[in-house]
């Protein structure tokens, strides 16, 4: 007797799970498994001496963290905080920090073999920390490289 296996429609392989969020008109997303939480902002302290995208520093489960704009970090418009955005907490390996993010659209599964791999008309700080781009237009950042970034890891003394 022949055996025929049923089409599987709707399996992704590949399967990318990640949180969608906005800022400015671009959608992002980042992995789940690198976000801890999200919160409303509720109160960031400036912090001096450090680079314009660090916006600054809030109380998280017991701990002190730095929360960066990604606004700022890719040199993208400015935009004044308001008590709309939220903070995107993210860990790996030791390192953590939260992004500011100005709208959460929620949870998403992208087919990680349909990004787009080749990035023409990016360049920047975006280009060394983008995973892809989806047939939506979503653009993935790759959480890992965010978070080793040198530019966002500070040890100076004051």
């Amino acid at each position: 007797m022949l055996r025929v296996k049923p089409f599987e429609a709707g399996i992704i392989k590949n399967e990318i799970s990640g949180l969608e969020f906005l800022i400015g008109n671009e959608h992002y997303v980042i992995e789940t498994q690198f976000i801890t939480e999200v919160q409303h902002l509720q109160s960031l302290t400036p912090l001096p001496c450090t680079p314009a995208f660090i916006e600054g520093i809030t109380y998280f489960r017991g701990k002190i963290m730095a929360v960066i704009s990604l606004r700022k970090f890719l040199n993208l418009s400015e935009n004044s905080l308001t008590n709309q955005n939220r903070i995107i907490y993210l860990s790996h390996e030791g390192l953590e920090f939260g992004v500011l993010a100005d709208e959460i659209y929620g949870d998403i599964t992208i087919n990680g073999d349909l990004l787009q791999k080749e990035f023409h008309g990016i360049s920047g700080v975006l280009k060394t920390i983008l995973k892809g781009i989806d047939s939506d237009g979503r653009i993935l950042l790759n959480a890992i490289l965010l978070l080793n970034d040198e530019s966002v890891i500070i040890n100076d003394e004051v």
